[in-house]
């Protein structure tokens, strides 16, 4: 009867370490890929256009098998030195590694023919990096990991008091509201640049120029790029009332750059509000001491 308890215990934490022993070696192979296609002469189009020669597809393989290899051989090491209990949460902490393969197309713009394909993998990896840190910020309710944060929380907090009083408990919304204007401030300039270079390719943009432009000059709504003649209201076909809450701002330079750098701050606005539920959502709060349980 006791060896049947023993067993049943047993093999659900041995299920468990199997599979972070996978984990770790689908990123230990993630990582390896990452390292040869900054170093091989293969990477130009391997993710964007699969057009990788059959060398450079058995050197990927070779590389991925050998760091799967390295992170199988590590992940037994580890637990047979501290046991099956933690090697889940170590697959946990380096979950977000296992994007690694992918990071080093998607920061090479000049490989990539369209840029609408660009940005739907960008927009891809993002999407699949949310469930892989939702499942890496579990690995802080383990002991080892809960001290790392601790520490962590302590340097944050010394920084924080060398900080101006207004800035005190607010370091946080400072760093994401300054990194949120730099990359709003950059994605601004490089459009309106593109723009400028007649690399604005699209119908909408200019129609919206004109109805605001018509709107400042007291005819709201009025398009007649739409050509679908008098009145020309874009009324016709779309209820753009959200005009009228951005025509004072268009006011200040009514140009279709102006219409751009509101693109970029609209978007940077909803991107912080999702960073804050997302930041809401993966909250963590330290596992209680067995002194203050009692």
């Amino acid at each position: 009867m006791t060896d049947r308890i023993s067993n049943e215990s047993v093999s659900p934490q041995l299920a468990l370490a199997v599979r972070a022993l996978a984990g770790l070696m689908a990123v230990g192979a993630s990582i390896a890929i990452a390292a040869a296609n900054w170093l091989g002469p293969w990477e130009a189009n391997l993710f964007a256009q699969n057009t990788v020669p059959q060398s450079g597809r058995i050197a990927l393989l070779s590389c991925a098998a050998a760091g799967a290899g390295v992170a199988f051989v590590l992940g037994c090491v580890l637990a047979a030195r501290s046991g099956l209990a933690r090697l889940p949460g170590v697959a946990r902490f380096v979950a977000p590694l296992g994007l690694a393969a992918f990071v080093p197309a998607a920061l090479r713009r000049e490989d990539w023919s369209s840029q609408l394909d660009l940005a739907l993998a960008l927009a891809a990896l993002v999407l699949i990096s949310r469930p892989l840190f939702r499942f890496h910020l579990r690995a802080y309710e383990e002991p080892q990991f809960a001290r790392l944060l601790e520490v962590l929380r302590s340097l944050g907090l010394g920084l924080e008091r060398k900080l101006p009083a207004v800035l005190r408990g607010r370091l946080a919304l400072a760093l994401v509201v300054v990194a949120a204007l730099v990359f709003s401030g950059y994605m601004a300039s490089f459009t309106v640049l593109n723009h400028l270079r007649f690399g604005s390719l699209t119908w909408d943009l200019a129609q919206f120029d004109s109805e605001f432009y018509n709107t400042l000059h007291g005819l709201p709504f009025r398009c007649p790029a739409l050509m679908r003649g008098p009145p020309w209201s874009d009324l016709a076909s779309h209820a753009h009332f959200g005009i009228w809450l951005l025509t004072p701002l268009y006011a200040l330079h009514p140009a279709a750059e102006t219409l751009l750098v509101l693109g970029m701050a609209l978007s940077t606005v909803v991107t912080v509000t999702f960073c804050a539920r997302l930041c809401d959502s993966l909250s963590l709060t330290t596992p209680a001491s067995p002194a203050a349980k009692v």
